[in-house]
């Protein structure tokens, strides 16, 4: 059987080119033991559960601009899964990758939940979780620069921190599919006096120090367990599109700012009552959350051999990124509704407060007090 040229597949497709690089037997499909989910985003995306064989999620490029997503994406796995990377514990295995079709098949974790729905609930807010990710992002961030540049890569012009920390100056590409309260988002942002300067500052800022994800939100921070228990305590961080050589605090920035996110939504903006009385609704208490970060944080900069000064200066760098990453969820909010609300308001509000005073951010809303 001749491998087929994949773009962006479809289930015949997919099934045919599995069985040819011996990823699935036939006897799987004789006896009716395989489910195909489309699970597609920006990538054309499967997931292929077997019963009785291995599952796995595979991702195709169907355009030029994600096929060379794609390709960043393998070069990373490959990196990652390397005896020098040795990351192994915490990313999905690599099973197979053909540029040439633009097609990549890792690892499917049957068992796992992303974070976002994980911690969908008050009780969710586990300590050995937040610590697990502590650990396993300490591990990249600790990752030695390989020796061929172009398997690292870096992190894309367009993508991730740099489209963050430009929010205040669109490309004609993002305006041509925002909506009308994304645009007003935007205005909002350009008159916000010193909130594109303090974006700005931090663009300005970027350093190149560290091998990170890029991404690390709570959507790509897979909760799973240990080989044959049923509760989740291990992370596993998927989607390295982004990854590559930038600053590791915009990665704990990206976890911290997710838990910002998560006490914002959770928030009911009534009409005129005032913030204070807003918090006290929150259906995701920010205190319920602070045991979480305390831990998730303490176990970073112990991996890291963080304490001092330069725990001080990690801590302010990561609260401002934090505040950053709430400029991109004001406008994925914004993109998702039909008019510019009081919620993405009060949330450019806060990104701004916290860009302003980061140290007070982080000793008042991540429970964690700045000690150089």
């Amino acid at each position: 059987m001749p491998a087929p040229e994949l773009g962006s597949v479809d289930e015949v497709q997919l099934i045919s080119y599995l069985l040819h690089n011996s990823l699935l037997s036939a006897e799987s499909l004789v006896n009716d033991d395989l489910v195909v989910i489309d699970d597609s985003r920006r990538h054309r995306n499967y997931k292929v559960i077997s019963r009785s064989g291995p599952s796995y999620f595979v991702k195709s490029g169907a355009d030029p601009e994600r096929s060379a997503l794609l390709d960043q994406e393998a070069r990373n796995y490959q990196y990652l899964h390397s005896a020098r990377a040795g990351l192994g514990a915490f990313i999905p295995e690599l099973r197979a990758y053909d540029r040439h079709r633009s097609i990549l098949v890792i690892e499917f974790l049957p068992d796992g939940q992303d974070l976002c729905r994980y911690q969908s609930h008050p009780s969710r807010f586990t300590t050995v979780l937040a610590r697990s990710l502590g650990k396993a992002l300490a591990a990249v961030h600790r990752t030695p620069r390989g020796p061929d540049p172009a398997a690292q890569g870096r992190v894309p012009r367009e993508s991730g921190a740099r489209a963050v920390l430009a929010a205040h100056l669109p490309r004609p590409a993002f305006l041509r599919v925002a909506s009308g309260a994304s645009i007003e988002t935007i205005k909002v942002i350009q008159r916000h006096a010193g909130l594109g300067a303090e974006l700005d500052r931090l663009r300005s800022g970027w350093r190149q120090t560290a091998m990170i994800h890029g991404d690390a939100r709570w959507d790509n921070l897979i909760a799973v367990p240990r080989a044959g228990a049923s509760r989740r305590t291990r992370i596993k961080i998927v989607d390295w599109e982004s990854g590559g050589i930038g600053d590791p605090c915009w990665d704990l920035g990206s976890v911290l700012g997710d838990y910002l996110s998560a006490w914002l939504l959770s928030i009911p903006v009534i009409g005129s009552s005032p913030p204070e009385r807003l918090v006290e609704l929150a259906g995701l208490p920010l205190l319920s959350m602070q045991p979480s970060i305390h831990a998730f944080w303490t176990a970073y900069t112990r991996e890291m051999g963080l304490h001092g000064p330069a725990a001080a200066e990690t801590l302010i760098r990561a609260a401002c990124y934090a505040g950053a990453r709430l400029v991109q969820t004001a406008l994925e909010q914004a993109q998702s509704s039909s008019r510019l609300t009081g919620t993405v308001l009060f949330i450019l509000q806060l990104s701004h407060n916290i860009l302003q005073r980061p140290e007070e951010a982080a000793a008042q809303l991540f429970g964690l007090p700045v000690h150089a």
